[in-house]
């Protein structure tokens, strides 16, 4: 079985992390919220909020944690 689902990013929140916080010269730290809604054989919403740490480069490293309210479509052809 293999389901197939798109999302689109319905909010990209971001907001700094610590003004407050000592951090090195170029780097970027933020908080982020991410709202996105799947649709297809996975379809629901999900709320992600992250810590982002961006450097001049626009590399990234992220800490994330999401709650996702999905359902599956059970008609998917094949095994299960």
């Amino acid at each position: 079985m293999r389901a197939a689902s798109d999302f689109t990013v319905d909010s990209y929140e971001a907001s700094p992390f610590d003004e407050q916080a000592q951090v090195p010269e170029g780097l970027q730290l933020s908080r982020t919220r991410i709202v996105k809604t799947f649709s297809g054989d996975l379809a629901g919403t999900s709320v992600t909020q992250a810590i982002m740490a961006v450097t001049q480069d626009g590399s990234a490293r992220l800490c994330a944690e999401g709650r996702h309210a999905l359902t599956l479509d059970y008609d998917l052809p094949g095994e299960v």
